[in-house]
C-alpha cells in the first residue's frame, strides 16, 4: 500500500486555505469535526485509507482531514500505529484570528450557546456544565484556550513522525503568496506542479439569518420531529417542499462574524499565546528548513 498523507488541521472557517489548496490529484475525506481518537470509538476513516480497491476519483494521493485531529491528545500516535508512513499536512492561523471562527463555527454547528465570544473565552478551561447544549458532541472543544495552545498539538506529531514527513504552514505564508505555498504543498506530497494559479477563498465565515428557524430545522423537540415526519407524509410532494425552504430561510448565512471581537480582546489573545507560540518556534527552528518553511524565501518566490 503506497504511502497516504493525513492533513491534520486546525478546524478554520473564514478564508482559511482549506479545502482551497488540495490538489486536484489528492482526495481528501472527512468523516466528522470532533476528536476522533478520545474516548469516541470511530475508525471509519482509517477503514477507507487501508483500502487500494476504492474508487477515490482518480486521486494519486489520498488523505483524512478530520479537522480536529491536531487536538486530540491520541490522534498522532494512533495515526503512527495505523501507517507510520502517513504524511502529516498541518496548517496554523494566529489563534486571535482562530478561535473566534472557531466560535463562530460551533454556533453554526449548535454546538455553542454562548453567543459572546469573549464571555465564551474567559470561560475556558471552567465552563459551568449547564452552559454546554446538548448537541455539543465533545464538551472539551468549548474550552478555547486549550484549542489554542499549537505548540503541545503539533508536538505531538513532531514527537510521533519523522520530520520529513511533516509538513507545517502558517496561514499568514498562505495570504502572503499562495502560488508558493501550494507549490511547497505539492513537492511535500511528492505530487507535479499542475500550474494552478487560483485559490478562492472557501468556508467564508457567516451566521444564519434566523438562527431559531435553523436551531428548530436541525434540531427540533422531539414532538415536533413526530409531528413533522406525519405532516411531510400527509402532504406529500407539499411537505417536502415546505420542508426544503424553512431549510432554505433557517439556513441561508449573513457574511461575517455574529460578534467581531475588538482589538483590546485580540491583544490579549496574542500575549497569553506568545510564550506557546515562542517555544514552537524555536521547535520547528530546530528541524530541517522543509518543516518549518523558509518564509523569506517563499516571500521572494514568484507566483
Amino acid at each position: 500500500m503506497k504511502p497516504r498523507p493525513t492533513p491534520a488541521g486546525v478546524p478554520v472557517a473564514s478564508t482559511s486555505p482549506g479545502s482551497s489548496v488540495m490538489p486536484a490529484e489528492m482526495h481528501s475525506i472527512s468523516v466528522g469535526s470532533n476528536p476522533t481518537f478520545d474516548g469516541v470509538d470511530r475508525r471509519v476513516e482509517s477503514y477507507v485509507l487501508d483500502r487500494d480497491d476504492l474508487e477515490l476519483y482518480g486521486a494519486k494521493v489520498v488523505g483524512e482531514a478530520s479537522a480536529m485531529y491536531l487536538f486530540s491528545s491520541a490522534a498522532a500516535q494512533a495515526i503512527r500505529a495505523h501507517n507510520p508512513e502517513a504524511k502529516i499536512l498541518i496548517f496554523l492561523r494566529d489563534q486571535a484570528d482562530y478561535l473566534p471562527s472557531l466560535h463562530n463555527q460551533f454556533l453554526r454547528e449548535f454546538a455553542e450557546e454562548i453567543e459572546d465570544f469573549e464571555t465564551a473565552w474567559r470561560l475556558s478551561g471552567k465552563r459551568p456544565a449547564e452552559t454546554v447544549p446538548a448537541t455539543c458532541l465533545e464538551p472539551r472543544t468549548l474550552d478555547y484556550a486549550a484549542m489554542g495552545r499549537f505548540n503541545e498539538q503539533v508536538g505531538r506529531y513532531l514527537d510521533a513522525f519523522p520530520p520529513a514527513q511533516i509538513c507545517v504552514l502558517r496561514f499568514d505564508e498562505w495570504v502572503a503568496n499562495p502560488r508558493a505555498a501550494y507549490r511547497r504543498i505539492l513537492a511535500f506530497l511528492g505530487l507535479e506542479d499542475d500550474g494552478r494559479t487560483e485559490f478562492p477563498p472557501v468556508n467564508r465565515g457567516g451566521t444564519y439569518r434566523s438562527r431559531a428557524l435553523a436551531r428548530w430545522v436541525v434540531n427540533p423537540p422531539k414532538t415536533l420531529q413526530r409531528a413533522w415526519r406525519s405532516a411531510k407524509s400527509l402532504l406529500g410532494p407539499a411537505g417536502g417542499w415546505l420542508y426544503r425552504t424553512a431549510r432554505t430561510i433557517g439556513f441561508r448565512s449573513a457574511p461575517g462574524y455574529r460578534n467581531e471581537i475588538g482589538p483590546e480582546l485580540k491583544d490579549e489573545i496574542q500575549r497569553y499565546y506568545a510564550d506557546d507560540n515562542n517555544l514552537l518556534d524555536e521547535r520547528l527552528r530546530a528541524i530541517p528548513a522543509q518543516l518549518a518553511g523558509d518564509r523569506a524565501e517563499m516571500a521572494s518566490t514568484s507566483p
